[in-house]
């Protein structure tokens, strides 16, 4: 609504109902009608915004997973060809399990490796063959895993032109050497008397120079005309084989007889494995072969949270129920 002057208002000569204002102007009454007009001013400025609030709590941490991860600080050189190492925490029921394929690097330069198949996982103690290595030296701070999952094949590449021709070479099969004790089964002390059996054979094959494999079936019932003998078996390799003990996985070992020792499992063949029950319910996790000398070997027997020893008169003697199978690969002379 604009100013205006008292004067100027027009004079009002209207209903004289509401409101009306009368001015005296020189002694003359004059009455003006004043009506309500809404006055709307301009807009206030914005007031400052309020404070953040505070931020809410942090979300609890995830729980822990071992997996498959262990260390070691057990001084190992590279090369070694059956390493062993002192985890950190016991393998067993975290992963790992015998004849397993893991890889032991070094924490500092992981391209200094060694990998190979668990052959034997006694609480705390992990002996591994060497497959494959990287890098040289020794290291005492090692990280433990296994294998990574291979992935998905990919596409296949167009053919390539066909070579020539090579000959042909084809695995030889299996020859029979008999029965185990006709070929040589005996004691480090007293021969055993194997008696009736229900499958008992001993047979080999040439697979390369100087390559050999061994494959060994053996069954029985209790009794049977056996007698036990005294100390570790020994058992002879057929067709006249020897080892050849200057290979370092073949390396002669006679201690430990009758008794457990762990470091029986230092002194075994990387490629060799099998299994033995007896009418018990008794069976081994572990049954690996240990060479005694040029011709016999002994077979290292690992019975979980029970005994790691040498079969023998006192552990699955001959006199028992027992069943066995073992396979192994010979480098002969």
């Amino acid at each position: 609504m604009a100013n205006t002057k008292i004067s100027s208002l027009p004079t009002f000569t209207g209903d004289t109902d509401g409101v009306y204002l009368v001015m005296n102007d020189s002694g003359n009454t004059t009455t003006y009608k004043v009506t309500k007009e809404n006055l709307v001013g301009n807009s206030g400025t914005s007031g400052t915004s309020g404070t953040s609030g505070s931020s809410g709590t942090s979300g609890s941490s995830g729980t822990s997973n071992l997996g498959y991860y262990l260390t070691s600080n057990t001084s190992v050189t590279i090369g070694s060809s059956l390493p062993s190492f002192t985890t950190n925490i016991n393998g067993v029921g975290n992963g790992l399990e015998v004849g397993q394929l893991i890889r032991v690097y070094d924490v500092s330069n992981p391209n200094n490796y060694i990998q190979g198949r668990i052959l034997v996982l006694i609480n705390t103690l992990l002996q591994i063959s060497s497959l494959q290595t990287g890098g040289s030296g020794t290291y005492n701070n090692w990280v433990i895993s296994s294998f990574g999952v291979s992935g998905t094949n990919g596409t296949s590449g167009s053919s390539g032109t066909s070579g020539s021709s090579g000959t042909s070479a084809s695995v030889p099969g299996w020859t029979s050497a008999g029965t185990i004790q006709s070929v040589g089964w005996s004691a480090t002390t007293t021969s055993p008397t194997v008696g009736t059996t229900i499958k008992n054979d001993i047979s080999y094959r040439q697979v390369g120079s100087n390559q050999w494999e061994i494959a060994m079936a053996f069954d029985k019932l209790a009794g049977q005309g056996a007698s036990a003998g005294s100390g570790d078996y020994l058992f002879k390799l057929p067709n006249s084989l020897q080892f050849d003990t200057t290979v370092p996985w073949q390396s002669q070992y006679q201690g430990g007889v009758g008794i457990n020792d762990t470091s029986l499992a230092k002194f075994t063949i990387p490629s060799g494995g099998g299994n033995i029950a007896d009418g018990a319910g008794v069976a081994a996790t572990t049954f690996v072969p240990i060479v005694w000398d040029s011709s016999n070997f002994r077979i290292l027997v690992h019975i979980p949270g029970s005994s790691i020893t040498c079969m023998g008169s006192t552990l699955f003697p001959v006199t028992s129920s027992i069943g066995f199978t073992l396979y192994f690969q010979v480098t002969s002379l």
